[in-house]
This record gives structure tokens, C-alpha cells and sequence, in this order.
């Protein structure tokens, strides 16, 4: 294989620290199975001795197969490199060290449950899944960042301490570890025991760290200790690809690096390989706004570059900008590009059910690698469903009374009716209909004027609704019964932006155009529900662009690229606008031959302007 000057250079290193900056598709990962290879075979540094660190299993997989298809020599099992994770190899220091032993590891589904049983327990229901992704961000960010003052966006600071605490103590007593967890105790291990510490660089003398620019502090903190001795730290990253900043990842350790280690030889790796040279160009002019970065110069070899490699389209809306998508979409696949070969990236997936509906209508196959559809997932469409169950239930329309008790106690206080669940017959009991639940309710309540009255119009409403068709439905109970008054309540007693409630309401009621019955809804919901294969090449993919790092395609399409979205406007710090341009940089470099960017000037009937990472292209 033959390499340019800049990867000849990080190839050739030996002795010492050395940053190398890589740019998009500069071949870092060739550059580290190269070294490896060229530190055994050139400067006869026994391969037992090197440990290479990654932050995913499939990562440090490749690096490791690539290695070993270039040493053909052959090593004994006791003499191989070490290719891992960060929180792989520090969990087998600790089950090695460690006095107690060896303690399990908490999954992340497994965290979900233990931190909503800790919840319940203190009384802290949360009905929305990105409660509970941020509440393990903040947990992982405390932990990550060694801060000792515990803060949460989304609960007091008195609830956050008490959840905090209780989580903890319920990983201690169940002698697990979660993933900082590993981080944390492995740092303290290696600081409080030298004795681990110098057996360690005894064992290791050449480390090499990939996607340097996603480490946290403490893992940071801890490969200083390690590489201590004899300071062969060969760190590898782009700054300007630093994205996971909710991880505890800073873009800043890597300007600490050459603090840290003054010495250190600094490479570029120049020359991109990847994309298409206008392509590459307009990505550097939108990271170029970051003031706190590397300058960097990034070459593209010479080649023929198609017409409409890059572009930028303004639309009416939403729905006139994804019917382009689909349009130009349908125009390559006629063309004969692989449908595989094409991604629409989104910053959001708010409104990713719009999205999906036009492609659909274009006949256009999807390969979705977003979990859910974070609309027909929300609580908000689970009380709206909710409540025309139990008002089709009501009316006699169906019959699955086994599924309604809890349908009923999901809506009954939304909006708030200060009805005791007490007063409803026993759970077990299905043999109980709506009408016999209304029954108790009223018997419960007899003596109370006010709670009857409650009761009835409860009753009413159901009544009405269940003459609707699903869009007449959603409307009456948006705007009739309440429900906007409780979801307006939610929000500001919990943090939440209302706006993002009443996309969702949008999204919903144009899926429920031209739907006739509940049975239609739930087919729609079912639909919705469906996670497609990761198995076959069956679809373009349609992604978030934080699950696009690392991945590469013939063609791809940012829609969105609004004020608000990106940036996002939850992010109204400096730091975080920069993180938000690296995410467009990150995402435009994930396009090899096409890329078309594009905006809107209304967003659900709201006067947009094109984001301003946009500006330098006008």
C-alpha cells in the first residue's frame, strides 16, 4: 500500500507522544494498523506491549482483523497486541486487580429499569423515554467529568440529589457497576496503587488511542497515568468531528494534549480520500466559523466531479421540501444507484413521520436505523389513543375489555379530574365494562356535587368522541376537553418545551387525515411501530447524524438546516453552537459524490430562517 508524506510520518513514529489531526476520510485507521505493524517488524517492540484503545467492540474488531491480514509473521496467543475498547480493557484491569473481585456489569437497558424503579420509589413518574436518556446523560456527565455538584436541566436540584443517591446505593447493594463506573474506579485503582500502576507499564510501552477527540476526562486522565513512564502515546482525532459532548467528550483535551505533553509531534493527515473535492470545500467553510479549533488544510486529489455535486435548496415548507427529497431520490434510483447508497440525515427525528409518509407515497424503500419514531412513541399519542378506546369501548364499538382498565386509568386525571383510582373495581376483574367503571366512579363520589359533575362531562366527552373519525377525535380532545391546558401544565412544571407538543400534535393529525375508524389508527400505529431488518441493502437509510459518525455513502441529504433545529435551540451556549457546527460538518462529510443541503421558510406554520451556519455560502 503506498502512503502520502503525512501518513508515512505518523506511520514511521516511534518514541515519544504525537498528535495526529485526521481529517474526514484521511485514512486514520490505516495509519494505526500500519504503526502497530511497523513498531514490531521496524523498531522490534514485542507485540504483547502495545495496546490500541477505540470506543466501539465493532472498531476495535476491524482494527484488529486489518492487522492481522497485514502480519502474516504470526504471534503467540500470550504475545498478541491488545485491540479494545476503553471500557473493555479497563474492566478486565479491574477484575484482575480488584480486591473484591469481579462485579457485573449494568446494560444500559437494564440502568433504564433501575433508574425508573428508583424513581417511582421517590415518587419522581416521568412518562417520556427522553426524561430518561437525559437523566442518564446528566448521571454519565457527573461521573465522566469527576464533578462533585450533582445538576439536572430536568429536576430540582433536591429530586436530582435524591435519585442520584438512590441509584447509586441500589448498584452498590446489587454489587454491579455501570459504565462509568468502570471509568471512575479504574482511575481511582491506578491512582491509589502504584504497585497496579507500574505492573501495568511493565506490561504496556506503546499506546495508541483512535477517535481521540471522544474521549472524556477521566478516560483522558487515565491513559496519562498509564503512558506516564515512557509518555509513547500516539493520540489520533479530528476536533472538528467532536460530537458527543453529552458522553463527557471534549474537543478541548486535545489542545490539553500538547499542554500536556510540549513535546509531542504534531501530524495532519491532509489529504481526504473520501469525498468529492467541492464537497469537502463547503464542509471546511462551515467548520471554518469555529473559533476554538485546528486549522486545518485539507487536500483532495484531483478528480472529475459530476454535475450538482453540492447543493443548497430553500423550500416553502416541510412537506414541499421532502417531496423534492423524494423526488431527486427517485431520479438517482432510475439512474441505477443502489438505494444503500443513500441517506437523509436528520438533527431531529420530530418530524421524521412526515418524512416517512412522502417517501412511502414515492414508492421509495426505507431501511430506517432510528429505534422509534419519537412522535408515535410519545405519551401524547399514547392518551390520544387512549382516549378513543375507551370512547369506542364506551359506545359498544369494541369489545377487548381486558385492555381497557388500564386505557382508563392512563386518561382518567389527564386533564386533571381529581378522581381516586380507588374508586375504580378491582384490576383483576375483566369482566368489567367503561360503563361499570363510570358506575363506581359515581357511586365512589356520591356525596360530592363537584366530582359528579366532573364525572358526567368526563362521561359526555367519551360520548362525542366516540361519533368521530380519528382527525375529529384528536382535534376535540385537544382543544375541547382540556388536554392543551395539561400538556401547557406539563411542560413548565417539568421543563419541557410546549412547541415540540404541538409539532407532534401537527405530525398526528396529518396522519390521521382520511383515516375513518380506530382500527384504521392502530393499523397506522402498528405501521409506525415496525423497526426494519438490519439485514438486508433493502432501502436508503434514514438516520440521526450523531448514528451516521464513521459511516460513508454515495449520496446524502440534510433537510432541516433551519434556526432552531441546527443549531438546535436548546443549545444557546457558545460551546455547544460549536458542537452543533461540527454535527453539520460531520454530517456533510459523510457524502462521498452528492450532497444537497436545503431549509425552509415555514416550519408548521411558523416563519423559519435558514440556519446560520448556512451564511457563509451567501
Amino acid at each position: 500500500m503506498r502512503f502520502n508524506q503525512s501518513q508515512s510520518r505518523a506511520i514511521d513514529h516511534f518514541r515519544g507522544p504525537s498528535l495526529v489531526l485526521a481529517g474526514p476520510g484521511s485514512g486514520k485507521t490505516a495509519v494505526i494498523t500500519y504503526r502497530v505493524k511497523n513498531l514490531i517488524e521496524k523498531y522490534h517492540i514485542p507485540p504483547c506491549k502495545i495496546l490500541v484503545l477505540t470506543f466501539s467492540k465493532a472498531a476495535a474488531r476491524e482494527m484488529e482483523e486489518r492487522f492481522f491480514s497485514l502480519y502474516t509473521a504470526g504471534v503467540k496467543e500470550d504475545n498478541r497486541p491488545i485491540f479494545g475498547t476503553f471500557h473493555g480493557f479497563f474492566f478486565s484491569v479491574l477484575r484482575s486487580f480488584e480486591n473484591n473481585g469481579p462485579k457485573k456489569v449494568l446494560s444500559s437497558a437494564k440502568k433504564r429499569i433501575l433508574l425508573q424503579e428508583e424513581g417511582m420509589r421517590l415518587h419522581i413518574n416521568q412518562e417520556e423515554d427522553s426524561f430518561w436518556e437525559t437523566l442518564e446523560h446528566e448521571i454519565s456527565q457527573i461521573k465522566s467529568n469527576l464533578s462533585a455538584v450533582p445538576s439536572s436541566s430536568i429536576l430540582s436540584p433536591e429530586s436530582f440529589q435524591r435519585i442520584f443517591e438512590a441509584y447509586e446505593a441500589a448498584l452498590s447493594a446489587n454489587l454491579l457497576l455501570d459504565f462509568d463506573d468502570i471509568l471512575s474506579q479504574t482511575l481511582e485503582l491506578l491512582s491509589l496503587r502504584k504497585d497496579i500502576l507500574s505492573s501495568l507499564q511493565d506490561h504496556f510501552s506503546y499506546f495508541l488511542i483512535d477517535e481521540f477527540q471522544d474521549v472524556s476526562q477521566i478516560q483522558y486522565s487515565i491513559m496519562n497515568l498509564l503512558a506516564e513512564r515512557e509518555r509513547n502515546l500516539f493520540a489520533v482525532g479530528d476536533d472538528d468531528q467532536s460530537i458527543y459532548a453529552f458522553r463527557g467528550a471534549s474537543a478541548g483535551i486535545m489542545k490539553q494534549f500538547l499542554i500536556d505533553y510540549p513535546e509531542a509531534e504534531r501530524i495532519l493527515l491532509n489529504v481526504n480520500y473520501r469525498n468529492a473535492a467541492s464537497i469537502i470545500h463547503s464542509a471546511l467553510q462551515v467548520i471554518a466559523g469555529n473559533p476554538d479549533r485546528f486549522r486545518k488544510e485539507i487536500l483532495c486529489p484531483s478528480k472529475t466531479e459530476e454535475p450538482e455535486t453540492f447543493s443548497i435548496r430553500e423550500e416553502e415548507n416541510l412537506e414541499a421540501e421532502y417531496l423534492y427529497i423524494a423526488e431527486k431520490i427517485s431520479s438517482l434510483l432510475r439512474q441505477g444507484l443502489r438505494s444503500d447508497q443513500i441517506a437523509i440525515l436528520l438533527r431531529s427525528t420530530t418530524d421524521l413521520s412526515l418524512l416517512r409518509q412522502i417517501l412511502h407515497r414515492q414508492g421509495i424503500p426505507i431501511k430506517e436505523q432510528i429505534a422509534s419514531d419519537p412522535v408515535f412513541d410519545s405519551f401524547l399519542c399514547k392518551d390520544l389513543t387512549s382516549y378513543m378506546k375507551i370512547a369506542s369501548s364506551l359506545s359498544g364499538q369494541i369489545t377487548r375489555e381486558e385492555e381497557i382498565h388500564g386505557e382508563f386509568l392512563r386518561i382518567m386525571n389527564r386533564p386533571s379530574r381529581f378522581l381516586s383510582r380507588q374508586a375504580l373495581p378491582d384490576t383483576d376483574n375483566h369482566q368489567d365494562s367503561i360503563r361499570s367503571f363510570f358506575s363506581s366512579l359515581r357511586k365512589y363520589y356520591s356525596n360530592h356535587t363537584a366530582a359528579l359533575e366532573r364525572i358526567s362531562c368526563f362521561k359526555e366527552d367519551l360520548l362525542t368522541l366516540s361519533t368521530f373519525a380519528p382527525y375529529a377525535a384528536i382535534s376535540y380532545i385537544w382543544n375541547r376537553i382540556g388536554y392543551k391546558e395539561y400538556v401547557k401544565e406539563y411542560c413548565r412544571n417539568n421543563h419541557r418545551d410546549y412547541s415540540a407538543y404541538e409539532k407532534m400534535l401537527s405530525v398526528l393529525l396529518e396522519a390521521s387525515k382520511g383515516l375513518v375508524s380506530l382500527q384504521q389508527w392502530e393499523e397506522l400505529l402498528q405501521e409506525k411501530a415496525v423497526i426494519l431488518p438490519d439485514t438486508e441493502n433493502n432501502g436508503i437509510r434514514i438516520m440521526t447524524i450523531h448514528a451516521s459518525k464513521g459511516l460513508e455513502f454515495d449520496t446524502v441529504f440534510l433537510p432541516d438546516l433551519n434556526e432552531g433545529l441546527l443549531p438546535h435551540k436548546k443549545a444557546p451556549s457558545p460551546d455547544q453552537i460549536q458542537e452543533e457546527r461540527r454535527l453539520l460538518y460531520v454530517a456533510m462529510t459523510r457524502a462521498r459524490r452528492k450532497l444537497f443541503l436545503s431549509y425552509v421558510r415555514d416550519y408548521h406554520n411558523k416563519k423559519a430562517t435558514r440556519s446560520r451556519f448556512l451564511d457563509c455560502f451567501f
